[in-house]
């Protein structure tokens, strides 16, 4: 194969890619503001263009398809030509671009990709809060460019990097590193890879979708996410994670009486309480939808677990981010943390190590956050030596709340009033 076989082959790959990103997102890409100004495209109109094009896929042949694309974008295109100034015009813009990469999907021809692009150059324009549908509009016509000048695989990645740069602090960043996430290891660009999974992984450890996509598709062997959700008891009591759980160790089961041997697994987790006594609370996440969430199997197992609702079962957001296959228990720490391994690796034995259930670490860590003690430094000790006397910046909390926060240079408090202040607090 030759050089010039290659690059065109990897082209048409890269395109390939951000073509798919964009199918698959079209889902997820509608939810705007409302307009705020005067005559705005009607929202009946827009719904209904939306949900025709939701209805697309049921098609299954091939011309129908490209019949409804095509229908899609002419009646788009008549409300935009309808309402040129619509403030919210650039949600039918959307939804045109989305038929439009359907089409050149089924139809790749150069009047089609014309036609695209001319659509992906008024995206290019559209305010942050629009950034979903112009992120997708960038990185096609980003591509378009490069492959125009041939560019190699260094100035392809330095390109992607400005993207997701730019994207940085808008509504559609987490997208943007998704997506780059995809495209990084085609450019072998393998630095901008772990700079990109580390945005992931710090930004949005508590974001599902995010955490699902890493799983699903960087196959990392340990992923440190923050376990996030609002569910109800049996009881119909809520219950807000991470928040309402912050300082006690919890485990998350999720189990099914359809698996064969769930019995077992549940049982090691008991097995485990009756070991550490007091130590952690474990909630029951039942994927049959069962009326009574899966309480009376637990009772009849003496299992005194939290029974949890999981509207959906194993096509809930819940379960898809965080268990992926059932039976499985989950470790979520005193901070709402837990570290999640790959299906490929998962066991049907439920193991914990002995120092990951103790909690005296922790609750003695968020006890210094809760009462503030952590913002009283050592006059002498703490501050770095190396750093000027202007940056030596000591924070100390005052009130009878705790909600007073003094900024302070070292020399400004005589160290005697801060050891006073001091002697107040625990030692660690």
């Amino acid at each position: 194969m030759t050089r010039r076989t290659r690059k065109r082959n990897f082209r048409v790959a890269c395109f390939a890619v951000l073509l798919a990103f964009v199918h698959v997102a079209s889902a997820q890409s509608q939810e705007i503001a409302e307009p705020i100004a005067a005559s705005p495209i009607p929202e009946s109109k827009i719904a209904a263009l939306a949900a025709e094009l939701g209805q697309k896929e049921e098609r299954t042949s091939s011309i129908r398809r490209r019949m409804a694309c095509k229908s899609i974008i002419r009646e788009g295109e008549a409300l935009l030509d309808a309402y040129p100034a619509a403030p919210n015009r650039y949600r039918v813009l959307g939804i045109v671009f989305q038929s439009q990469t359907r089409l050149v999907g089924l139809e790749n021809s150069a009047r089609n990709r014309g036609a695209l692009f001319d659509t992906c150059k008024e995206l290019a324009q559209a305010p942050d809060e629009h950034a979903d549908l112009r992120l997708e509009a960038d990185l096609l016509l980003s591509e378009r460019d490069l492959a125009a000048k041939d560019a190699t695989l260094q100035e392809r990645a330095k390109a992607l990097a400005a993207i997701v740069e730019r994207y940085r602090g808008t509504p559609a960043e987490a997208k943007s590193l998704m997506m780059a996430a995809l495209i990084a290891p085609k450019l072998e660009a393998f630095a901008l890879e772990t700079e990109i999974f580390g945005a992931l992984s710090k930004r949005f450890a508590g974001d599902p979708g995010v955490i699902e996509f890493i799983q699903k598709n960087l196959g990392v062997r340990r992923l440190d996410v923050l376990f996030v959700g609002t569910f109800a008891r049996v009881d119909g009591t809520a219950i807000r994670f991470p928040i309402d759980r912050m300082g006690h160790l919890c485990i998350m089961v999720f189990w099914s009486r359809e698996t064969l041997g769930f019995e077992l697994y549940l049982k090691q987790i008991k097995e485990l309480q009756v070991q550490y006594p007091d130590r952690f609370d474990v909630f029951s996440f039942n994927l049959d939808e069962l009326p009574d969430g899966g309480e009376a199997t637990l009772r009849e197992m003496d299992l005194d677990w939290t029974v949890m609702r999981l509207p959906g079962g194993p096509k809930s957001q819940s379960f898809r981010t965080y268990a992926q296959k059932a039976p499985l228990g989950i470790l979520v720490n005193a901070y709402g943390h837990a570290l999640l391994t790959p299906m490929v690796v998962r066991k049907r034995e439920f193991k914990i190590r002995a120092e990951r259930i103790s909690d005296e670490r922790y609750l003695a860590q968020l006890q210094s956050l809760f009462i503030g003690d952590f913002l009283v430094t050592d006059p002498e000790g703490s501050l770095d030596p190396a750093l000027p006397p202007e940056l030596k910046m000591i924070s100390m909390r005052a009130g009878a709340q705790g909600q007073t926060r003094l900024n302070r240079t070292a020399e400004s408090v005589p160290a005697e009033t801060l050891r006073a202040i001091q002697a107040c607090f625990t030692g660690a």
